[in-house]
């Protein structure tokens, strides 16, 4: 089967300093990575770069055997590219025209890429993140920071990327409302197979949704390994101070295989 994402011996420097150095995995159809560190371990540059925002110094980015190390140049390549990886930001404010209202905003992504169907295709991605017509009709301010990052989440969704790429993407919200974003993520994940590349901070939101988890530490690959293993043993001291920082209530590792099997 070929890998939904596969990144090979990526690297990227700023001056004299590493950001990611030499990181390499590949990901299923349908999987979930986590991407694991604490700011400046090079996890968001490795978002930037699989959505093509920076440019690698060197290595390989593949999105189902395509490679997509290169910068897009011209119309067709950018509209090509967000179709293979999406992203949803940490603030949906980012993502989300604060003038176009929610249903407007989805409008707006499947005509850029000539989408047949837009009202049907609209009403599909609103019920799939549990949105209604009240949410539809509002803009970005009048909605609650969950109810805006589930639209930023159908937006992402829009086009039906290969991969989506989720940037601290429930840290914001309160414990409660993190779990229902991560729950409908699950979802998504079970429904239609899109492989998650989940960036945190936060081992106890990543355990809930990721099969695996790459920590980095100053762009360097300290423990790539499952996600029940990663928690039960951690081999490495940075992975532990990492552990160490979060609750751990509930980190039963039949409960997490239980979450496993039912993706």
């Amino acid at each position: 089967m070929t890998p939904v994402l596969e990144v090979a011996h990526l690297r990227k420097t700023y001056g004299k300093t590493v950001a990611v150095a030499d990181l390499s995995f590949t990901l299923a159809p349908g999987g979930a990575l986590g991407l694991v560190g604490e700011s400046g371990s090079g996890k968001t540059t490795t978002a930037r770069m699989l959505l093509g925002l920076e440019k690698p110094d060197s290595g390989d980015i593949q999105v189902c055997g395509r490679p997509l190390t290169e910068a897009p140049r011209g119309r067709p390549a950018r509209l090509a590219r967000a179709k293979a990886v999406q992203i949803v930001f940490q603030d949906p404010y980012l993502s989300l025209d604060p003038r176009l209202t929610v249903r407007a905003a989805l409008d707006d992504v499947l005509r850029l890429h000539g989408h047949p169907d837009r009202p049907a295709r609209v009403r599909e991605l609103l019920d799939q993140v549990g949105l209604g017509e009240r949410e539809a009709g509002a803009l970005p301010r009048a909605l609650s920071g969950g109810q805006r990052q589930r639209a930023a989440i159908a937006r992402a969704l829009a086009v039906e990327p290969d991969v989506l790429v989720l940037d601290e993407a429930v840290s914001a919200l309160d414990v409660s409302i993190q779990a229902q974003i991560l729950n409908l993520l699950a979802d998504i994940r079970r429904e239609s197979r899109i492989g998650i590349v989940f960036v945190s901070h936060d081992l106890a939101v990543v355990r809930y949704l990721c099969d695996e988890a790459l920590v980095l530490h100053r762009g360097v690959v300290v423990e790539h390994r499952g996600m029940e293993e990663l928690l039960r043993d951690p081999r490495e001291g940075y992975t532990k101070l990492l552990l160490a920082s979060v609750p751990h209530a509930g980190w039963d590792p039949e409960e997490i295989a239980e979450r496993r099997r039912a993706l």
